[in-house]
C-alpha cells in the first residue's frame, strides 16, 4: 500500500548506497580523472541527506543552512583541485607520458611512475602549486583544521546513520586522497607540505580536545 510515508526511507536508503557506491569507486580507481568525477559527485547525494533529512525536531533551515555550508566548502575545494588537475593533464602531454604527442594520461600509474622516476616535465615550483592544489581539496573533505568548519553543522542537523556514514567514511576519502595521489604524484613537494600537514593536524587535535571539554552534544563532541 502506498500511503505516501514509504517513499521517505525508500529515497534514504537510495541516498545512503549511493554515497558508499561513489566512495568504493574513488577508493579502486585508477584514473585521476575518474577518481575526481566520484570525489566530487558524492557530494549530492550527502546534500540532500544533510538537507532531506534530519534529526527529530531539526528546523528544516538549520538542515538547508548545513547542507549548503557543506556544499560550498567541498565545491570550493574541488575547484582548486580542478585547476591542479588540469595543470597535472598540461604536464604529463609536455613529458609525453600519452598515447601520442602533445596528449596527456590521467592513468595514476602512468603518472606515479614518472613521478618516481624524475621523468615530469615541470619545475618543483610547478609541481609544488599542483600538489598544493591536491591538497587543499583533500584537507577540506578530511577535514583538516582549519578547514573543518562545515562539519560539525552537518554532522548534527543530519540523521546519526548519515553522520557517521560522514563522519567514518566520506571524510576518509580525503586522507586517502593525501595518502593516494598527493604522495605518490608529488613526493618531493609533499616532502616540502609534510611539516604544515602535521603541524595542522596536531592543532587540531588540541583545539578538538580543548572544545570537547565543554561540549553538551553528544553530536558535536564526537
Amino acid at each position: 500500500e502506498d500511503d505516501g510515508r514509504a517513499r521517505p526511507a525508500h529515497t534514504y536508503t537510495a541516498l545512503i548506497l549511493l554515497v558508499e557506491s561513489m566512495v568504493l569507486v574513488s577508493f579502486v580507481a585508477l584514473d585521476i580523472l575518474l577518481f575526481y568525477v566520484f570525489f566530487e559527485a558524492m557530494l549530492v547525494p550527502m546534500y540532500f541527506l544533510i538537507g532531506g533529512f534530519g534529526s527529530p525536531g531539526t528546523p528544516r533551515v538549520d538542515r538547508a543552512r548545513a547542507a549548503v555550508k557543506f556544499l560550498l566548502y567541498n565545491l570550493l575545494g574541488g575547484l582548486v583541485m580542478l585547476a591542479a588537475l588540469i595543470g597535472l593533464y598540461v604536464v604529463t602531454a609536455r613529458s609525453g607520458l600519452g598515447e601520442s604527442a602533445g596528449v596527456g594520461t590521467f592513468d595514476v600509474r602512468t603518472v606515479t611512475a614518472a613521478a618516481v622516476a624524475g621523468d615530469l616535465d615541470a619545475t618543483p615550483a610547478v609541481l609544488g602549486a599542483l600538489c598544493f592544489g591536491f591538497l587543499v581539496a583533500f584537507a577540506v573533505k578530511a577535514p583538516l583544521w582549519p578547514l573543518h568548519g562545515w562539519l560539525p553543522d552537518a554532522a548534527v542537523r543530519t540523521t546519526p546513520v548519515a553522520a557517521v556514514l560522514m563522519m567514518a567514511v566520506v571524510d576518509k576519502v580525503g586522507t586517502f586522497g593525501m595518502l593516494r595521489y598527493c604522495l605518490q604524484l608529488f613526493p618531493d613537494a609533499s616532502v616540502t607540505f609534510a611539516p604544515v600537514v602535521v603541524t595542522l593536524a596536531v592543532i587540531g587535535i588540541v583545539y578538538g580536545a580543548v572544545l570537547a571539554i565543554g561540549q553538551t552534544d553528544v553530536m558535536r563532541l564526537i
